[in-house]
């Protein structure tokens, strides 16, 4: 398999899993059902995508502790960063922080107002005045 070939395919698998099976993914698991080596999967990775295939897991999971905040308003953030695999609930706010720039908590807060926000009447929603 060409390793651009195996770089998608390994992207798309990290992307369309289910989140139990995001929680427990590692490189070694990836590689063992790509059947290929961990070291050169990892190398392979990093040179088709320039990011790290941990780099990129961890970016999933982002990306769907995002989603999940704006959706499942009764989810507390350490059930989050259990049902993501995160050892910890203060490992999740770090990693978090440092994606969005904002605290999961915040985060949260902030979108559930901004859904709940009737859009406002700006300029291009008034009528002009006529002279």
């Amino acid at each position: 398999m060409a390793s651009e070939e195996i770089t998608d395919q390994v992207a798309k698998f990290v992307m369309s899993c289910n989140n139990e099976i995001l929680k427990e993914m590692t490189v070694s698991s990836i590689a063992r059902r790509f059947h290929v080596d961990r070291s050169h999967l990892a190398r392979e990775f990093k040179s088709g995508k320039n990011f790290t295939l941990c780099q990129f897991i961890r970016r999933e999971k982002m990306m769907r502790a995002a989603i999940l905040l704006r959706e499942a308003a009764d989810l507390t953030v350490a059930e989050l960063s259990e049902n993501l695999g995160f050892c910890s609930a203060e490992y999740f706010r770090e990693i978090f922080k440092r994606y969005f720039g904002v605290a999961p908590s915040k985060y949260k807060q902030y979108k559930n107002h901004i859904k709940k926000r009737k859009p406002a009447a700006g300029p291009a929603n008034q009528k002009r005045e006529s002279r």
